[in-house]
C-alpha cells in the first residue's frame, strides 16, 4: 500500500444468488373439438416455464383429474386419484416446456369442470432439492390460491402460487328427441287407398343448438311414400332438407 497497490490484508469474494423459480400454466388445447360434449375428448397444454437463473431438473407435473373427465392419455398414469407425467422434465434458465394431457368427458356430465394442474416436486441442475423463491412443489390441491393463467405472483407472500394453475371448462348437452304421432286431419277410419299423414316433431332438450338433422322414417310394407318432401332411400324415407333447431 505504501507504494499505492493493493493491500494485502485485505481481499473480496463476489457471489453470483442463483434464483430458482418454476411457474405452470395450464390452458385449452386449440385443437380440442367444440363444443364440449359428453363422451368427446378434451387435451389441455400444460406450459411450465423456468423463470430463474438455475437450470430445473427432475421436474415432475401432476394434474388433479376433476370428477367427470377420465384420463386418455398413454403419456400420463393415475396415481392415487390424480394423473402423473411419465417423464420428469428438465428445464434450463430462462426456457420453458409444453406438454399436452387429454380426457375423455364421461357420459351424462355437464356443467363447469375445473381441472388443476402443478409442479408436484422440483430439483436443481445438480438433482439436489430445492425451494422455489415464490412457491411451493407438492401434491396438494388445496394450499394454492386460483388466480388462472397468473405466472408472475409470489405464493410466499399472499399471492398465486405461480407453480399451480386452473383451466375450467363447460361442458355442454347435445339432446335430441323425436316424437311422432298421427295427424289429427287423417281421415278415419283409415282405408285402403287412403291416404294418412303423420306429425314428426324433433325437439332438442339438450343446451346447444343442433344442425344437419337428418330425419328418416321406415317405411312398413302396406304404405307408399305420398309426400314431396321426403325421398326413397334403400327402402326408406329421408327427409330432403336437413333441420336446424336451437
Amino acid at each position: 500500500n505504501n507504494g499505492g497497490g493493493d493491500e494485502d490484508d485485505h481481499d473480496v469474494d463476489v457471489l453470483e444468488v442463483k434464483e430458482f423459480d418454476l411457474a405452470l400454466r395450464k390452458t385449452l388445447n386449440s385443437g380440442t373439438q367444440m363444443p364440449i360434449l359428453n363422451n368427446r375428448d378434451v387435451t389441455f397444454d400444460i406450459e411450465v416455464f423456468n423463470q430463474g437463473n438455475l437450470d430445473g431438473t427432475g421436474i415432475e407435473i401432476t394434474d388433479y383429474v376433476p370428477a367427470g373427465l377420465t384420463l386418455n392419455d398413454a403419456a400420463w398414469t393415475m396415481v392415487g386419484g390424480n394423473a402423473v407425467y411419465n417423464t420428469d422434465l428438465s428445464i434450463a434458465a430462462g426456457a420453458n416446456q409444453t406438454i399436452t394431457i387429454t380426457f375423455t368427458v364421461d357420459d351424462g356430465v355437464s356443467g363447469t369442470l375445473d381441472n388443476y394442474a402443478e409442479i408436484s416436486d422440483a430439483k436443481d441442475e445438480n438433482g439436489n432439492d430445492i425451494d422455489d423463491i415464490d412457491s411451493t412443489d407438492d401434491n396438494n390441491n388445496d394450499n394454492d390460491t386460483l388466480d388462472n393463467d397468473v405466472i408472475d405472483e409470489d405464493g410466499t407472500n399472499g399471492g398465486d402460487e405461480d407453480d399451480h394453475d386452473i383451466e375450467p371448462i363447460e361442458v355442454r348437452v347435445f339432446d335430441l328427441a323425436l316424437i311422432k304421432t298421427l295427424n289429427a286431419g287423417t281421415y278415419q277410419p283409415i282405408a285402403n287407398n287412403g291416404t294418412i299423414t303423420y306429425d314428426i316433431r324433433v325437439v332438442n332438450q339438450g343446451n346447444e343448438d343442433a344442425t344437419l338433422i337428418e330425419v328418416t322414417d321406415y317405411v312398413p310394407a302396406g304404405l307408399t311414400l305420398a309426400d314431396g318432401n321426403w325421398t326413397m332411400v334403400g327402402g326408406n324415407a329421408v327427409y330432403n332438407t336437413d333441420l336446424s333447431i336451437a
